[in-house]
């Protein structure tokens, strides 16, 4: 399935999503519910003498997260919005699906009209972390006056392992790492955007553990906008 939409295609999809025009959008039943896409900036790091500094530039990732109905938020990897399709019933409406599992494909339908007629999904995708699975099941609610915690934790041995080279005789292995990350959304906002989709602010801190010596700090600022209130995964 070519994931390759054109940025006209791309926009109009988002736009139906952020506003949700889309039919069957399966609406949220919780406050937070749906799926969270955002930017981590950090803009501060642990310095020689173990201070957090002001650093001399912005580093910015995405982050994906999905709140399911009972308010447990799981963090993503990859997400592709796709459709299920309805029934020959011509009244059922197609019904929004958050797809993890990309081997599952298959089995819906995209979203997004290609100029040459085809279907496709919206895909977000997250490449500034990883983990064993399809989602991360974490700790907190991503809520006002919230806070919401996990640790990545990255063998040696692991293929994605940045420190490691499968052809360097030298880099047979990595180095085994963790990163504890805190957000919190205490004093931060909540509040539409123009385009009226849901968007919240916080801060963002992290510790690595096993890259040098001492633990590394940093921190810095996170936003959250909800693109979809699909309440499922892989439905």
């Amino acid at each position: 399935m070519n994931m390759k939409p054109s940025n006209a295609s791309i926009g109009c999809a988002a736009a139906c999503l952020l506003l949700g025009g889309v039919p069957g959008m399966v609406r949220a039943q919780s406050a937070s519910a749906g799926l969270w896409v955002g930017t981590v900036s950090l803009n501060s790091v642990q310095d020689p003498q173990g201070a957090l500094t002001p650093s001399g530039g912005t580093f910015e990732f995405r982050i994906i997260f999905h709140v399911n109905t009972a308010g447990e938020v799981r963090l993503l990897r990859d997400v592709v919005v796709m459709q299920r399709d309805h029934d020959s019933n011509a009244a059922t409406a197609p019904v929004i699906a958050l797809v993890t599992d990309l081997t599952q494909l298959p089995r819906y339908t995209g979203i997004v009209k290609r100029s040459d007629g085809r279907s496709t999904g919206l895909r977000y995708a997250a490449t500034a972390y990883d983990f064993t699975g399809n989602d991360l099941l974490v700790q907190g609610k991503l809520e006002l006056e919230k806070t919401i915690d996990y640790r990545l934790e990255m063998g040696e041995n692991n293929p994605t392992n940045p420190f490691r080279h499968k052809y360097h005789p030298e880099h047979e292995k990595g180095r085994a790492y963790a990163r504890a990350v805190t957000i919190n959304f205490k004093g931060g906002t909540q509040a539409p955007t123009p385009t009226g989709v849901t968007r919240i602010t916080g801060t963002y801190k992290e510790v690595i553990t096993g890259v040098v010596t001492t633990d590394l700090n940093m921190a810095g600022s996170i936003v959250l906008d909800r693109v979809s209130t699909a309440t499922a995964i892989n439905p």
